[in-house]
């Protein structure tokens, strides 16, 4: 009955000893804190926009230092595709 009640004290004890492991590894990465991650902004071009210009120039003006902006149609004839 004893070593019933001790279980959960070992996970206790072993818990802490691997979150202290953590935090001391954590200090000692080489990489440099990056404040923002790269982000992908997906666009689906769809139907009819109004203001599209303004709508799709709003993407273009992040204030993020690494993004990509990616397009999507769903049929080359839609109105916002190429040649509109």
């Amino acid at each position: 009955m004893l070593a019933l009640a001790a279980a959960p004290l070992a996970y206790y004890g072993d818990a802490i000893f691997a979150a202290c492991a953590f935090f001391r590894a954590a200090r000692r990465v080489a990489e440099p804190f990056r404040l923002h991650a790269p982000v992908s902004n997906l666009k689906p071009i769809r139907g009819a926009i109004r203001m599209r210009t303004r709508n799709f120039a709003s993407f273009c003006c992040q204030e993020l230092s690494d993004y990509e902006l990616v397009s999507c149609v769903s049929d080359s004839r839609r109105p916002g595709v190429a040649g509109d």
